[in-house]
C-alpha cells in the first residue's frame, strides 16, 4: 500500500501539471518554464506513506528542475491542517496534495484553495468540497487480502477487535467492511468482539482504545 501511494503522488504531480506541456502550455495558462510549488500535506508526515511520498517527490524534482514540492506536518489535527492551507493559498502555492485530517473541517478551505486557483488533490481520504481529484486505492480488496492473512494465521478461529478510521471518514474507507464481509463469508468460528471508529488517526488513539 505504501508503494501505491507513492506511485499516486508522482503520477498525480505529474499528470497534472507535466502532461500538458505537451501543447506547451500548463493549468492556469502557465509556461512550461514556468517555477511550480506543490506543497503535500498528509495528515501526519510522521505517518507511514511519508517516507515513501518523499522518495516519489524526490524523483520529480529532479525531472523537473522547475518543480518544487514541500512537505508540511498537520500533526493529525484539522486545525493546524487548515492554518497549513491558509498559508500555501498566501505562499502562491500552484497545487496542493491533501491527505485530510477531518473531511468535514477542511472542505471551506480547500473551496477557498480552489476558487484562488490552487490545485486540490486530495488522496486516501476525501472532503466534502468540491476540488480537481480525489484518489484512493481499492481499500476493500485490501481488507479482505488482510481479513484471508490474519485467518490463515488464526486457522480459522478465534475473537477478534476492528479499529476503524474516524466515523467522519469512513464512508470514504471500506478497509473495515470488507475484513468483516470476509470473516462472515469464510469463517463460522471467528467471532468479531467489537468494531470501533477512533476518535483520530494517530497512533495513541489506537493505544488508547485498545488499553479501554
Amino acid at each position: 500500500m505504501k508503494k501505491i501511494i507513492a506511485l499516486v503522488l508522482a503520477s498525480l504531480v505529474v499528470l497534472t501539471f507535466a502532461a500538458p506541456a505537451m501543447a506547451d502550455e500548463l493549468p492556469g495558462g502557465k509556461e512550461v518554464t514556468d517555477e511550480f510549488k506543490l506543497a503535500f500535506i498528509p495528515m501526519s508526515t510522521a505517518g507511514q506513506v511519508t517516507s515513501i511520498c518523499q522518495l516519489a517527490a524526490d524523483d520529480i524534482e529532479n525531472t523537473y528542475d522547475n518543480c518544487t514540492i514541500e512537505f508540511f506536518d498537520a500533526g493529525f489535527d484539522p486545525n493546524t491542517q487548515i492554518t497549513l492551507i491558509n498559508e500555501c493559498i498566501t505562499q502562491g502555492y500552484d497545487c496542493i496534495v491533501l491527505e485530510c485530517a477531518d473531511s468535514t473541517a477542511v472542505g471551506p478551505v480547500i473551496k477557498e484553495a480552489e476558487e484562488e486557483g490552487v490545485v486540490v488533490i486530495t488522496f486516501n481520504l476525501n472532503c466534502d468540497a468540491v476540488h480537481t481529484m480525489f484518489v484512493k486505492c481499492d481499500s476493500y480488496s485490501g481488507g479482505r487480502v488482510s481479513a484471508e492473512a490474519m485467518m490463515d494465521i488464526l486457522e480459522g478461529k478465534g475473537n477478534i477487535l476492528l479499529l476503524d478510521v474516524p466515523a467522519a471518514q469512513a464512508v470514504s474507507t471500506t478497509f473495515c467492511a470488507a475484513f468483516e464481509d470476509y470473516v462472515y463469508d469464510n469463517c463460522p468460528d471467528a467471532q468479531i468482539l467489537e468494531y470501533i471508529n477512533l476518535p483520530g488517526n494517530a497512533q495513541e488513539d489506537a493505544y488508547n482504545a485498545m488499553r479501554d
